[in-house]
């Protein structure tokens, strides 16, 4: 249909089936399984067909990099430091290959992480010490979600928390992962 429509993506049909993610819900936050893994099977001839002039930034998250082929995805990222890079790793921070951290950390992304992620990777409680810390590795702007209570950024220089708007919060499913676009389009 997309197709039809002239939208069409120039990375082939996988020729392997692809499995959806299962993730289970603990109330309204993300419990990781350690045997949680999407079939992200980025294959280095997708990124060749890409156009790199038509790409300014590039959104990526855990599940994708601690695949055995994130190392494609950090491969065509490093082979263009001109992009933006958002990395949302979400909970798998603490999981991922410390070696696979620091290339993506060496890329310089806009780090998006929610309070209970920032400071469970740098096992430190005060939220200005914990980004200060994920901004000497990144040097770039690392943003905070803080559920009810807004968010905080900390860009090496200037920290504020930008306050939630009040409403009724039904659950925070998905709600990273919206935050993160909102930015990406702002």
């Amino acid at each position: 249909a997309l197709a039809e429509r002239g939208i069409v993506s120039p990375v082939p049909k996988p020729e392997t089936e692809t499995a959806a993610v299962t993730v289970l819900w603990k109330m309204t936050e993300r419990e990781p399984l350690p045997v949680t893994r999407a079939e992200y099977r980025f294959q280095k001839e997708w990124f060749d067909a890409l156009d790199a002039s038509e790409i300014d930034s590039v959104y990526i998250c855990g599940l994708e990099i601690e695949e055995e082929t994130g190392t494609n995805i950090l491969s065509y990222l490093e082979e263009h430091p001109e992009f933006t890079v958002f990395f949302a790793p979400g909970p798998r921070i603490t999981l991922l290959d410390p070696k696979l951290l620091e290339r993506v950390f060496a890329l310089h992304p806009i780090l998006h992480l929610n309070q209970q992620e920032i400071t469970s990777y740098t096992g430190k409680e005060e939220l200005k010490a914990a980004a200060e810390e994920i901004h000497r590795f990144t040097q770039n702007t690392v943003i905070v979600t803080l559920g009810a209570d807004g968010c905080y950024y900390y860009d090496g220089e200037k920290e504020e928390t930008i306050p939630g708007v009040p409403a009724e919060q039904l659950d925070t499913i998905g709600a990273g992962d919206s935050h993160i676009g909102a930015v990406i389009a702002g």
